[in-house]
């Protein structure tokens, strides 16, 4: 369940070959929702409900990718990357007057 709790058979063991990586955007009020209703309430779920800047995404994703290739070898594959700009939040406009 996305945002909420990951499971046994998405880990990796001595066996892994290969990894796919995801860095994703929760709304916090989805998850939080989701995750009562469930009665679920994870490291994840905790972390989402509280928010997790948007705009990190990338770099997230580079660095672990970086980190991955750099400590256990291997290549990158290609980035797909998929935004919903209507369930991103509302950016606010400052206007400065002198």
């Amino acid at each position: 369940m996305g945002g909420i709790f990951g499971g046994e058979h998405s880990g990796v063991n001595d066996e892994t070959q290969n990894v796919l990586l995801e860095c994703a955007f929760f709304s916090p009020l989805s998850i939080t929702g989701r995750a009562r209703r469930h009665g679920l309430h994870t490291d994840a779920s905790h972390r989402y409900e509280r928010g997790v800047d948007p705009a990190l995404q990338h770099k997230a994703m580079e660095r672990a990718t970086r980190l991955l290739i750099d400590i256990c070898g291997g290549e990158a594959g290609p980035v797909i990357d998929i935004t919903n700009e209507a369930t991103l939040p509302k950016r606010a406009t400052i206007t400065f007057t002198s």
